[in-house]
């Protein structure tokens, strides 16, 4: 109830009188003061016991996960801890490349693991274009994974079924519990070089109080991952090292025996007319 200087009247609802126009527009202004009074005041609703029902069968729920859990620095000694994932029991390792090793855990294994699934932090690591993951390729360096879960056998199930063949689950490190600067440098054979950098940092407001952070990560590797070095003959090579015509050699490529009509010592015509040539090969 609110006083116009006239009479009393009723706000809800609201009720008028005939009055002049004056009148009107002094209570509709009231009025609206009223409103956004009511709009700015804030409240506070807590919720108490939600349940979320869902399609999930409680017998899963119970069920036990068979799981490898390992921890980056108590690995066993390798190149790095994606590679030291092959120590595990049950766990079987091909290594395509230094860069590139697929680790399987149930059926057969190859070099294109299309049912074996990698998460890192929870999001799928697999290329878009080949639809599997490149081992650690494109995944976390060293300094910056906390733990690797390999989950193996029939659990795998609750990944879908594109986990048939086991699910490697990497935990990087978050910056608010791993802060500052930490750096990596490896060296080997095959000219293997290797540096990794990484930063966190926690920024704070005015009370003090660390509100969000960042972390940078740089990784580089380089090396000759195999070396085409070995000139002798194969087996198959119809001619030995000493031949003019040359060989079939290791690691020569396209120089293969690959026509009929390259022997110019097998009657005497091509012996006279082509002396000391004999058999040849292409030169690859």
């Amino acid at each position: 109830m609110y006083r116009t200087g006239q009479r009393n009247i009723s706000y809800l609802p609201l009720k008028f009188s005939r009055r002049p126009i004056l009148s009107m527009l002094r209570c509709l202004v009231v009025s609206f003061g009223i409103l956004i009074s009511f709009m700015a005041t804030a409240q506070q609703y807590k919720l108490r016991g939600t349940v979320l029902d869902g399609s999930t069968n409680e017998t899963l729920i119970g069920a036990s996960v068979v799981m490898k859990g390992t921890t980056v620095g108590s690995t066993a000694p390798s190149g790095d801890f994606y590679e030291s994932l092959g120590t595990l029991k049950g766990v079987d390792m091909t290594a395509a490349s230094m860069g590139f090793k697929v680790l399987n855990t149930r059926g057969f294994n190859s070099t294109s693991p299309v049912r074996s699934l990698q998460l890192i932090d929870g999001v799928d690591n697999q290329s878009p274009g080949l639809n599997f993951s490149l081992g650690n390729f494109l995944g976390a360096s060293d300094l910056d994974v906390m733990k690797v879960d390999v989950i193996a056998g029939a659990s795998t199930a609750y990944f879908g079924p594109g986990a048939f063949n086991g699910v490697i689950n990497m935990t990087t490190k978050s910056p608010w519990a791993f802060r500052g600067l930490s750096a990596s440098l490896k060296v080997g054979e095959r000219n293997l070089s290797e540096a990794a950098v990484r930063y966190a940092h926690v920024f704070k407001n005015a009370d003090g109080k660390e509100r969000w952070a960042y972390k940078i990560n740089l990784f580089g590797m380089r090396a000759d991952d195999w070396r085409a070095e070995n000139l002798d003959a194969t087996s198959n090579s119809p001619t030995g090292i000493t031949n003019p015509g040359r060989y079939d050699a290791v690691n020569i490529y396209g120089d293969e025996e690959v026509t009929t009509n390259n022997d110019y010592s097998r009657s005497t015509s091509d012996r006279a007319t082509y002396p000391g040539l004999g058999r040849f090969l292409r030169n690859g």
